[in-house]
C-alpha cells in the first residue's frame, strides 16, 4: 500500500457533491453499504487499449465497469451512474489528471479515487494526496495488486457510507437529514403525548427541480438547495424545526400546532416560495412546491406515523397539479367516489355492445381462399375475423387456428364457423357480460341489420373490466 492510500483526508465529506453527479438517496446509500455485490468502477484513460484491458479483467471478477476516454465523458458517466471507485490514468491529455482528481474528489460523496501513474516519487505522491487521491497504482499495472487495492477501496467506501447513514445531519445543507428528521419528529411526538399538546408536520417537494440541474448543472443545483435550506430556516420560528428528507424534499415539525395551524403555516410557506427568486450563479430561478400537511392523531404510536401521512398528503398535492397545499384526509371522499365509480354496476351502467366491441377493420368473403387471407392474420393480432356473403351479410367467422394445415386453395366459406352468436350494437353491456358467463362461447359478433360491425371476445371483455375494485372471476363480477 502506498502512502497515498494511508493519507485519505479525514474531511472527505464536505459541503459539495461529486463533480457532475447527484447525491444518492438514502435507499441507494443503504444498498451500497449492505449489498454483497461488487461496486461500480469508472476507468478514465485516453489509451483505449488500456481501457479495454482493465475493463475485461475487472469484469471477470464481477465488477460493473464504465469507461471514459476523457474527463468530460467521465463527468457525464458520473452524472448518469455515480461510481464508487474511479481509476484515473495520469497520462490523460485533455487536462491535468491530478487536477481532474481534485475536482472529482471535492464532492459530498466522492468516489474512492486511484491514480494510475508511471511516476511514484515522493513528490508525486504528496501532490496526489493533496489533490484528494486515495491510492496510487504504478504502471505497467500488476493486476493482482490492483485487485487487492480495490478490495481496500471497497472496505473504505463501505465504512464511510456507514458513517453517513449513522449521521443525522445533511452534509450539503446542515439541516437534519432523513434519519435526523425521524429522530426530531419522534422527540416532538413524545413531548406532545406527554403534555397532551397537538403536533403538526408539513412535507414539501420542489416541483420539477430536475430542470435546475439541467439548466445550471450540479453545482447550480447545490447552490439552490442551500438557499432552500436557508429559506426553510427563515420560516422556522416559535420552535418549528426543518429537515431535508431527500434531494429536493423537505419537512417541518410544528410543536403545539393543530391541523389548521399547520395548514396555515404551509400556505404561507407555499406563497413565500412562489414569490422568491433563487440565485444560481449564472442567473436566477423561480420555484414552486407541493405541500402536504398532517397532525398527530389519538391512535398514533410514533412520530413516524405523522410524518408518513404528511408525505402521503404531499403526493396528493402533486397529483392535484402542484404548487398547492393538501391536508391529510382531504380527498378521502373522492377516493370513495372513485371506488364506487369502478364498481361493475357503475363503470358500465350506460355502456352498450357498440361501446366495447373491436370494430371490424377487416372482413373476409366466402369465396376468398386460405392462401389469399392467411396474411390478414399474420399481419395483425386479430383472434377471429367475420365472413360475409356477396351482400355483406354475416355468414360465419374464421380464426387463425382454422387455417393451419388447411389447403391453400380451400374456400373460406367452407371452413367458417356458421353457428356464430350475434348481438346488436345496442345490446346493454350487462346483458353481453351475462352472455359470456352463461355460455361456453368465447366470442360474439356485433351486427347492424345483419352486417358485422365489430367483435367482442370473452378475454377482451375481462381485460376491459379488470379494475382494482373487481374480482377477476366473471361470476363474481356479475354477482356483485
Amino acid at each position: 500500500m502506498t502512502a497515498a492510500a494511508h493519507a485519505r483526508p479525514s474531511g472527505r465529506c464536505q459541503s459539495q457533491r461529486t463533480c457532475g453527479s447527484q447525491p444518492p438517496t438514502l435507499q441507494q446509500t443503504t444498498a451500497i453499504a449492505m449489498s454483497s455485490k461488487k461496486p461500480n468502477v469508472l476507468v478514465v484513460s485516453d489509451e483505449r487499449a488500456l481501457l479495454r484491458q482493465i475493463s475485461s479483467f475487472l469484469e471477470l471478477f464481477g465488477y460493473h465497469v464504465q469507461q471514459a476516454a476523457d474527463p468530460q465523458l467521465a463527468a457525464n458517466a458520473m452524472l448518469a451512474e455515480p461510481a464508487d471507485i474511479v481509476l484515473v490514468d495520469q497520462d490523460i491529455r485533455a487536462q491535468s489528471s491530478v487536477e481532474f482528481c481534485r475536482k472529482l474528489c471535492s464532492g459530498l460523496r466522492r468516489p474512492y479515487t486511484v491514480l494510475l501513474t508511471a511516476d511514484t516519487g515522493a513528490e508525486d505522491v504528496r501532490f496526489s494526496v493533496e489533490a484528494g487521491v486515495d491510492d496510487v497504482i504504478r504502471k505497467p499495472i500488476v493486476y493482482g495488486e490492483m485487485l487487492a487495492r480495490l478490495r481496500t477501496g471497497i472496505q473504505v467506501r463501505r465504512h464511510e457510507v456507514g458513517n453517513e447513514q449513522r449521521s443525522a445531519v445533511d452534509l450539503l445543507t446542515g439541516l437534519p437529514n432523513a434519519r435526523g428528521a425521524s429522530l426530531l419528529i419522534d422527540e416532538a411526538f413524545a413531548l406532545a403525548k406527554k403534555t397532551e399538546k397537538p403536533l403538526g408536520c408539513v412535507c414539501f417537494d420542489i416541483d420539477f427541480f430536475c430542470r435546475v440541474d439541467r439548466s445550471f448543472g450540479a453545482e447550480g443545483a447545490e447552490v439552490v438547495l442551500k438557499q432552500l435550506a436557508s429559506f426553510l430556516c427563515g420560516l422556522c420560528d416559535g420552535g418549528i424545526q426543518g429537515g431535508r428528507l431527500g434531494e429536493d424534499t423537505f419537512c417541518a415539525v410544528l410543536p403545539n400546532a393543530s391541523g389548521n395551524d399547520a395548514s396555515d403555516w404551509a400556505e404561507r410557506a407555499r406563497a413565500a416560495l412562489d414569490r422568491k427568486e433563487f440565485e444560481c450563479g449564472l442567473g436566477t430561478v423561480r420555484l414552486t412546491g407541493s405541500f402536504g400537511v398532517s397532525w398527530s392523531l389519538r391512535d398514533d404510536r410514533t412520530g413516524e406515523d405523522v410524518l408518513q401521512r404528511a408525505l402521503a398528503a404531499m403526493r396528493l398535492a402533486k397529483q392535484s397539479g402542484r404548487n398547492c397545499v393538501a391536508r391529510h384526509g382531504q380527498f378521502d371522499g373522492e377516493a370513495a367516489q372513485l371506488q364506487r365509480t369502478l364498481s361493475p354496476d357503475n363503470l358500465f351502467s350506460a355502456a352498450v355492445a357498440g361501446d366495447v366491441m373491436t370494430p371490424c377493420g377487416v372482413l373476409l368473403c366466402e369465396d376468398d381462399t386460405v392462401d389469399e387471407v392467411v396474411g390478414v392474420f399474420a399481419g395483425s393480432d386479430l383472434e377471429v375475423v367475420p365472413v360475409v356473403d356477396a351482400n355483406g351479410n354475416l355468414t360465419g367467422i374464421v380464426s387463425a387456428q382454422e387455417l393451419v394445415d388447411t389447403s391453400s386453395t380451400v374456400r373460406i366459406g367452407d371452413i367458417a364457423q356458421n353457428d356464430v352468436p350475434t348481438h346488436d350494437a345496442t345490446t346493454p353491456f350487462r346483458e353481453l357480460f351475462e352472455f359470456f358467463v352463461a355460455a361456453s362461447r368465447t366470442e360474439t359478433v356485433i351486427v347492424d341489420q345483419g352486417r358485422p360491425v365489430g367483435v367482442v371476445t370473452r378475454a377482451g371483455l375481462l381485460d376491459l373490466i379488470d379494475t382494482p375494485s373487481m374480482n377477476s372471476s366473471p361470476e363474481a363480477a356479475v354477482a356483485s
